[in-house]
């Protein structure tokens, strides 16, 4: 728990300490857990190649670095093809190329044609995160990839302390003070799973998937002793659905399967892969 009150530099210390490896040299303000997982599915994404890469709200760039050490070790140049983007130009500590941008406003026409398009803890800090899924959208590549992680707030911890405090977990009250805008008291945008998949389907993402980072043991305990209700529910939101509208039940048909799983349930962050078409296929609203 003391952890929890550490910085980043001292929590690495901390864990240094315990004999603990980490791969990321520079500190983060994401959890080390989200950026272990975004780092293997950028990695899963390079195959023999290496991609052009924009990190949205980079934070230190301690992601960057590590792809960029990885770039060099193929012998591929990182400041060919790594991009990094933030408003704290004084946090950011990567070897690579940086710019000082505002994400609530567009990119710059000069961040086009990206292979892959990263965003960690960064929607959930904006006013309007369909906006930045647009823009991410737009300055991909065919058949290129955007990867984003936010807090689940569809916990079970979460879902009970709403029902009893009306706050999700990891969402404490919002600030609209410019300086609380990185911390917690940031995250402005507790959404559920269905809507962050209904934004990726309407700027026109395909193939979306979704994981976590990390099981939280408590949730996870919540989740096997309520799992009669949780199927009851499961069984009646599917049914309801449906009647409504079965066009509308098709489009959310994977949300809704995700809605009550052992990874939504119980996972820290909600990580989604989803892919920019070729702009021969036509996508499916519901794929």
């Amino acid at each position: 728990m003391l952890s929890l009150f550490l910085s980043p530099e001292d929590r690495a210390a901390l864990r240094a300490q315990r004999g603990y490896s980490s791969p990321f040299s520079l500190p983060t303000k994401s959890p080390e857990a989200t950026n272990r997982v975004m780092l293997k599915l950028v990695l899963e994404c390079l195959e023999d190649k290496p991609l052009h890469i924009l990190d949205l709200g980079c934070g230190s760039g301690a992601l960057l670095q590590c792809i960029a050490d990885h770039y060099r070790a193929q012998g591929w140049d990182p400041q060919q093809y790594l991009l990094g983007i933030d408003s704290d130009e004084e946090f950011f500590q990567a070897e690579i190329p940086f710019q000082v941008g505002d994400l609530t406003k567009p990119l710059n026409q000069q961040t086009r044609a990206f292979d892959l398009i990263i965003a960690i803890q960064v929607l959930e800090h904006v006013r309007s995160p369909y906006l930045l899924m647009e823009e991410a959208y737009a300055a991909l590549t065919p058949k290129g990839k955007f990867l984003f992680s936010v807090p689940n707030m569809m916990t079970m911890n979460s879902r009970l302390r709403f029902l009893f405090t009306g706050r999700f977990q990891l969402y404490p009250g919002p600030s609209s003070d410019p300086a609380d805008s990185a911390s917690g008291h940031g995250h402005i945008n507790p959404l559920p799973i269905q809507y962050w998949d209904y934004g990726l389907r309407h700027v026109g993402f395909t193939d979306i998937r979704y994981q976590t980072d990390r099981i939280r043991r408590g949730s996870l305990i919540l989740a096997m002793l309520f799992s009669p209700l949780l199927w009851l529910g499961t069984l009646q939101l599917h049914r309801r659905e449906r009647r409504s509208n079965e066009r509308i039940y098709q489009q959310n048909l994977r949300p809704f399967r995700e809605i009550n799983t052992i990874r939504n349930l119980a996972g820290r962050g909600l990580v989604a892969i989803c892919s920019k078409p070729d702009q021969t296929d036509s996508p499916d609203p519901a794929s």
